[in-house]
């Protein structure tokens, strides 16, 4: 379905949920959180939580400050339920608000001529050891896609926790062009994944972030089902490993698939 372009932004404050201000909020009978947060709840017609609240502690404080309704969503996704898009949207039912489009997507200007993306953004990381497939197994399908002409410019998408995986992949590296997209705003990375003609990488947030720029996927799974957790595109495939461990990919288990996506 088209997408629409939102004329102001969807959010018009953000709040850290670990600062002191926000203490109160989790405090049976606390005092007043931050004037801020105070000032937007005040009077609201509702609020929307995923947080765990078995106590129901929060949600008292928050009708304490003023809001007049609460709707809880699940804080913890069913590893056995449908797919975890389905699973948040399903509070919003209730509120006449159906999940007409299950494909999230966000739109950010592509960069210029002088910067374009790369012909394969990879990322080597996740949020978890658990779910990361070997570096060594990465560059070498790499190196195979390269020997029959493909993926030749490579970027590395790099964050904080992914510094070692990306230095040893270029150790001693011989092949294609490769740049190092390090720490980038997200809102710049959106728009290089953007303008990539694939992307490559785990269960991980940058993964949902190229499926929702509207890149072409390859998601590799193991330990973490992705009849829940993959990114929602048309465009994204996904390869699972059959032991339910990264470790049991073997690179020809992926290359065939990875042809594909050129």
């Amino acid at each position: 379905m088209p997408q629409a372009r939102l004329s102001r932004p969807v959010a018009a404050g953000v709040y850290d949920l670990d600062a002191a201000g926000m203490v109160p909020l989790f405090v049976e009978n606390g005092g007043k959180p931050d004037a801020a947060l105070l000032e937007a709840v005040d009077g609201a017609d509702l609020a929307l939580s995923y947080l765990s609240d078995p106590a129901g502690v929060l949600g008292s404080n928050l009708r304490r400050w003023g809001v007049k309704r609460l709707v809880a969503g699940p804080y913890r996704m069913d590893e056995h339920g449908p797919h975890a898009v389905e699973q948040l949207a399903a509070p919003l039912a209730g509120l006449g608000l159906p999940l007409v489009c299950p494909f999230p997507r966000v739109e950010f200007p592509k960069p210029g001529a002088q910067s374009e993306g790369a012909g394969l953004a990879l990322h080597l990381g996740s949020g978890s050891s658990r779910k990361n497939w070997p570096w060594e197994r990465w560059r070498r399908l790499i190196e195979k896609l390269q020997a029959e002409g493909l993926a030749r410019h490579v970027a590395l998408v790099s964050g904080e926790a992914d510094q070692g995986p990306t230095k040893a992949f270029l150790s001693g590296w011989r092949g294609g062009r490769v740049d190092v997209w390090d720490r980038l705003p997200l809102p710049e990375l959106t728009g290089r994944l953007a303008a990539c003609a694939a992307f490559f990488g785990h269960d991980s947030g940058i993964s949902h972030l190229a499926a929702a720029a509207g890149a072409p996927v390859l998601a590799l799974f193991g330990p973490t089902n992705p009849r829940v957790w993959a990114p929602r595109s048309p465009r994204v495939q996904v390869v699972v490993s059959p032991s339910g461990q990264m470790q049991g990919l073997a690179v020809d288990d992926v290359l065939e698939t990875a042809r594909t996506m050129f």
